[in-house]
């Protein structure tokens, strides 16, 4: 399976174009899109799950990639889960509405989804004000390194010395909330 280049008109959702990618008799029932892994070669992932005419539901998995100002603006690989594919963040609504499976790729696919699902559960809700621990500490481009910051919103952090620093897929990390004083300069 390869990638298909493209151009695709702006205002058209995902759901709608990989609608008309898809043979007419499959029906897009849950879906969503999720930030790519930094340094994937892709911009965002795109999960759905795909009910065909007889009652089975499986789902699909989307790399997809933009590039604006091109010719071809959009790039995308498709593939469904029983050939196992790498990427395993599907929304929990993909998840709920599969039907059961033969298919070993698919079954261990669906188990990295849910363990995701679970871990993600399991770690504390992070509100602006909080202090982060990581278990590891974190080295910036410019040589300053912590492991623990304040919450700002979304991947916005605030050093213990006051810079104000992005940390991309902070939330995949292994982190605690600490006490306001463990933030150190």
């Amino acid at each position: 399976m390869g990638w298909t280049s493209l151009h695709r008109d702006a205002g058209i959702s995902n759901r709608e174009f990989f609608a008309g990618v898809l043979n007419s008799e499959l029906q897009i029932v849950a879906d969503g899109a999720r930030r790519a892994p930094r340094h994937s070669g892709y911009t965002s992932v795109y999960y759905a799950a795909v009910r065909r005419p007889d009652g089975e539901t499986f789902a699909i998995v989307a790399l997809m990639s933009w590039t604006p100002r091109s010719r071809w603006n959009f790039t995308y690989k498709l593939m469904d889960e029983t050939v196992g594919p790498v990427e395993s963040s599907a929304p929990r609504a993909v998840l709920a509405a599969l039907t059961p499976t033969s298919s070993d790729y698919a079954s261990q696919w669906r188990a990295a989804c849910q363990a995701r699902l679970d871990a993600a559960a399991a770690r504390p809700k992070v509100k602006p004000g909080d202090q982060v621990a990581f278990a590891a500490p974190l080295r910036f481009t410019n040589g300053y390194e912590a492991s623990t910051f304040t919450f700002e919103q979304r991947n916005t952090f605030r050093t213990g010395a006051g810079f104000r620093v992005r940390i991309s897929g902070w939330r995949e990390m292994d982190y605690r909330l600490a006490p306001a004083e463990e933030v150190a300069a």
